[in-house]
């Protein structure tokens, strides 16, 4: 069996003034892609299995479950669920493809009134609100690590920085250094 639990266990934790790093909630994560002739066929049954409308590109939705269906790039979408969550959609090969990346992404979660403020000195994307708001998604990098970004705010503002698994300690020492600048 993969192992799931967070590569960083509890040695992504901090808080200052204004920001707070944890680590992102473990869960399933799926990969849904289309070829190019069987897109509209697969984001409809998609949706559906996902019980959501389909989200716009480099944007997420809420799904029935209370898990995040993304668009990430013009042929795919990420299906984030509950821990052991089956993928709900597994399309037929001749449709597309679907993949478990369960245990490839390792995340961490930045919030609070200056998590952009901090999020900002680490990616090449502006991450303000007129520009990446609740629901946004992005690709970009981060010190050389392919970075997805996905704003999900709850009591103000909340970003998921994703890599992966194997530059989860980068992540961890790149985020926490920058953090002790707020505290």
């Amino acid at each position: 069996m993969v192992e799931r639990s967070s590569p960083f266990a509890a040695t992504v934790q901090g808080r200052t003034d204004g920001v707070t790093l944890a680590p992102m909630a473990r869960g399933s994560l799926w990969q849904v892609a289309a070829w190019g002739d069987t897109y509209a066929k697969v984001e409809a049954a998609l949706a559906k299995a996902c019980g959501c409308e389909a989200p716009a590109p480099n944007r997420a939705v809420a799904t029935k479950d209370g898990g995040q269906l993304i668009r990430t790039e013009p042929l795919k979408w990420w299906i984030l669920g509950a821990d052991g969550a089956d993928c709900p959609l597994q399309p037929d090969p001749a449709d597309g493809a679907w993949l478990d990346l369960g245990h490839d992404q390792a995340g961490i979660t930045l919030s609070g009134p200056n998590a952009a403020e901090l999020l900002k000195r680490l990616v090449s994307i502006d991450v303000r609100e007129a520009a990446f708001p609740n629901g946004a998604f992005a690709t970009t990098d981060m010190h050389h690590m392919i970075t997805r970004v996905l704003r999900l705010d709850t009591d103000g503002p909340c970003y998921h920085v994703m890599v992966m698994r194997s530059y989860a300690d980068v992540l961890r020492e790149v985020s926490s250094h920058h953090l002790a600048h707020f505290g």
